[in-house]
This record gives C-alpha cells, sequence and structure tokens, in this order.
C-alpha cells in the first residue's frame, strides 16, 4: 500500500521542486508564524479564537500563460493586524 502511494506524490513533488527557495522562505517563517498566531488568537477550551486580517484572491489568467492577479477583498491595518 505505501509503496503505491509514493506514485501519487510525482504530483506535487515537481511543483515543490520548482519552487524550492519559496519553500525554504515559508518553512523558515513558520516557527514565528506559529508564535504569533499563538499570542494574535488565543486559546480558549475546546475553541481558538482567530481574527482576520486580509482576504486576497489570486486569479489566474484565462489564457495560458496570462497575467496572474491578485485582488483585496478586505483588510485590516491597525489593532490587532498591525504589521510588525
Amino acid at each position: 500500500m505505501l509503496h503505491s502511494s509514493f506514485g501519487h506524490l510525482e504530483g506535487i513533488q515537481q511543483p515543490l521542486i520548482d519552487e524550492l527557495a519559496e519553500l525554504d522562505h515559508v518553512l523558515g517563517k513558520l516557527p514565528d508564524a506559529y508564535r504569533i498566531i499563538g499570542r494574535a488568537g488565543g486559546i480558549y477550551g475546546d475553541f481558538f479564537n482567530f481574527y482576520l486580517c486580509d482576504i486576497s484572491l489570486k486569479v489566474n489568467g484565462l489564457q495560458p500563460g496570462g497575467p496572474v492577479r491578485t485582488v483585496k477583498l478586505f483588510g485590516q491595518p491597525t489593532g490587532r493586524c498591525t504589521p510588525q
């Protein structure tokens, strides 16, 4: 069963290799992000308070190789969401 699962990994392996620098950057920032989430959210019993600071939608172009657009839907730059 495990051996047959490796074939499915090929679908995500190449995109990760192509974006290795970006993946390394994201993984390097995760410990700090977890600390910030823990401080900002607050964990109380069985639920987690999560504060939404920004919502962006990334849309690929209609044609292959077309422009990628990022549309900011919501942003809260003050309070808990103040950039650090």
